[in-house]
């Protein structure tokens, strides 16, 4: 008679059901847990940012009334940090950005004094050291100032503009930048700049040929490179620790555009580079050859000019003037075919950008270019 009570083997089958449903039950559980755990950490990185705001829109509430006594509007505030987007540390840091009824600015708020600051004044002490420099050089005007705090971006300053502290004002930044424009100056005497090169103020002077190339410089935002608007300057002066240092753009003429060398390693002591070999080539082609290559490249049609520039290993610059009378276009585009050093053959495409009354082209250091320039290029 078989023994009722002796039990029978589990089924392969029923072994595999049987783990598949332990893993499944493993599964949501992990995945419940890691959830619940995310949501644990976002709140509470929710809280923490919630607190760092406040206390920053407090910090900066009282350093502007501590400093220049009124109460602020806050409008944004911006907390630093340290890492990477998805581990990234709170630094103690933040940009608090303010008005004071008429004008905006941001204050710096941190665990240290020392990293405290705003921008509140920076006009008031640009134009203080745009009239140091009048002082020694009349007729200058401001085209850009730049100022970093230490290790820090920005312009942030610590102490208050009393109207005679510019010097331990600027004794706060290690990094500045300081360009002044002026039209038709000769800037031969290279006139000497006391407080700038003690303050190591990185000062450029610029002539324009006129006010109204002076005035353009002054609109256009960004950072400014006198190279890129050399067509229309007649001169410049550096201003460094040392002394100052005039200098020139040369720039050679051809057909109804100019060019400029940048780098003179090849010319003779006290000599400047020879002028570039230009021949006029098919701008047509030039473009159809780039777009057999590089077919998904957006490129506008025009009336296209090309030509052979021989550079000889310098860098330089192209100014192709903005075309007089009807509508200006938003932009015009190079096409270059530039020889390496390797003897190969190069491709690319820029869009040319308006400085003055040019639309000008940066060009690398190969030993040839042949450039293609499209005139009333549309986005």
């Amino acid at each position: 008679m078989p023994n009722r009570n002796k039990k029978q083997p589990v089924s392969v089958k029923k072994l595999l059901l049987i783990l598949i449903g332990s893993a499944a039950g493993l599964a949501v559980l992990i995945i419940g847990g890691t959830y619940a755990w995310a949501r644990i950490a976002r709140a509470d990185r929710e809280r923490e940012e919630a607190l760092r705001t406040e206390r920053a829109q407090g910090d900066a509430a009282r350093w502007v009334q501590e400093k220049y006594g009124f109460t602020p509007e806050i409008t944004d505030v911006t907390l630093e940090k340290n890492g990477s987007l998805f581990d990234a540390d709170y630094t103690g840091n933040a940009v608090v950005w303010v008005s004071d009824g008429k004008e905006n600015f941001r204050v710096r708020v941190g665990d240290d004094d020392a990293h405290c600051g705003d921008d509140y004044q920076k006009q008031e002490i640009t134009d203080a050291l745009l009239q140091e420099v009048n002082r020694i050089l009349p007729g200058g005007e401001t085209v850009s100032a730049w100022f970093s705090d230490l290790g820090e971006t920005g312009c942030y300053f610590h102490e208050k503009y009393t109207g005679g502290n510019l010097r331990s004002l600027l004794a706060e930044h290690e990094n500045m930048r300081f360009v002044v424009g002026y039209v038709n100056t000769d800037f031969a005497d290279a006139p000497d700049f006391p407080l700038l090169r003690e303050c190591k103020v990185f000062t450029e002077l610029y002539s324009f040929d006129s006010a109204h190339h002076l005035q353009q410089a002054k609109e256009r935002l960004g950072w400014f490179e006198g190279a890129q608007w050399a067509a229309v300057l007649t001169g410049g002066c550096y201003v460094r620790q040392d002394g100052s240092e005039p200098f020139t753009y040369h720039l050679t003429d051809y057909d109804d555009f100019r060019i400029m060398y940048t780098d003179s390693e090849t010319a003779a002591p006290g000599t400047e580079p020879a002028p570039p070999v230009v021949t006029a080539d098919n701008g047509r082609e030039i473009v159809a050859r780039f777009r057999e290559e590089q077919p998904r490249t957006d490129l506008a049609e025009g009336n296209t000019r090309g030509w052979k520039v021989v550079a000889d290993k310098h860098a330089y610059y192209l100014f192709y003037p903005v075309p007089e009378g009807g509508e200006q276009p938003l932009h015009f585009e190079a096409v270059i075919e530039a020889e390496s050093a390797s003897e190969q053959i190069l491709r690319y495409h820029r869009n040319m950008y308006r400085y003055g009354d040019y639309y000008v082209l940066e060009c690398s250091s190969y030993p040839i270019q042949r450039i293609a320039v499209i005139e009333g290029a549309q986005t």
